[in-house]
């Protein structure tokens, strides 16, 4: 077992560390490693990171115009929600080459990368728009 290059024991390793470790998985359990080697990677124990941004699926309900910056309304089950589209946001197409808003229509299935604005918030703040209906 190493840490910072140096001999270490298991009592060097507390909750949290980062470990690195080269071995084989046990034949009787898939959860229990025969490690050749154990690394310590930092002494710094690591806070998980939760990813804020998600996809959502829905219907195009409503769209303030061709060009960004715009609202769009994204309808996913009983809840509408508001898009923020700012200007610079990726617009794309159905074959995921780059489109524009002139190609959306009511009724057709867009994807969004964002953002809520809050766990509250029914306003989801775009990264990436994509048509899933048309070009």
């Amino acid at each position: 077992m190493l840490k910072n290059s140096r001999s270490a024991t298991l009592a060097d390793v507390a909750v949290g560390d980062r470990i690195n470790s080269d071995g084989v998985l046990t034949a009787t359990s898939s959860t229990v490693i025969n490690a050749s080697v154990v690394r310590i990677l930092k002494d710094k124990k690591v806070t998980p990171v939760v990813l804020s941004r998600h996809i959502f699926d829905g219907t195009l309900a409503s769209l303030s115009g061709s060009t960004t910056p715009a609202t769009l309304g994204l309808t996913m089950g009983s809840t509408t929600y508001l898009v923020n589209v700012p200007a610079g946001t990726l617009i794309l197409g159905k074959n995921w080459l780059l489109s524009n808003l002139s190609n959306f229509s009511i009724g057709n299935n867009v994807r969004i990368f964002g953002s809520l604005a809050s766990s509250t918030s029914n306003i989801i703040n775009a990264v990436v728009v994509r048509n899933a209906t048309n070009n």
